[in-house]
């Protein structure tokens, strides 16, 4: 990682994800592990061994939490964008059975 990353990255992965889990466990279904998370700002993107859970800190303390828990089996197509020179942050995009509109993280 260079020196401009360190001030202009948005994300990164979590890396000691036993400690993790407890922030997931009233979410997680019995027999569903914690695989991986990437935290954005304030925001989580949790990656489990049945679906992809979105957590949404709003307000200006961030108590208030939104959920969208989105199963592998409704993801019809996603699409991946990567970070360039210029562009200090990667985008993917959910393309979800039942929803009008793709999700974007």
């Amino acid at each position: 990682m260079g020196l401009l990353n360190l001030f202009t990255d948005t994300s990164s992965a979590i890396r000691d994800m036993p400690a993790h889990d407890a922030n997931f466990a009233n979410v997680l279904f019995e027999g569903e592990s914690l695989e991986a998370a990437f935290r954005m700002l304030r925001d989580y993107v949790a990656f489990t061994s049945h679906r992809i859970i979105v957590v949404d800190k709003q307000g200006m303390t961030g108590r208030k939490r939104s959920y969208l828990s989105v199963p592998y089996g409704r993801i019809l197509a996603f699409s991946s964008e990567t970070k360039g020179t210029m562009d200090m942050d990667s985008e993917l995009t959910l393309h979800v059975q039942g929803l009008p509109n793709p999700v974007k993280l």
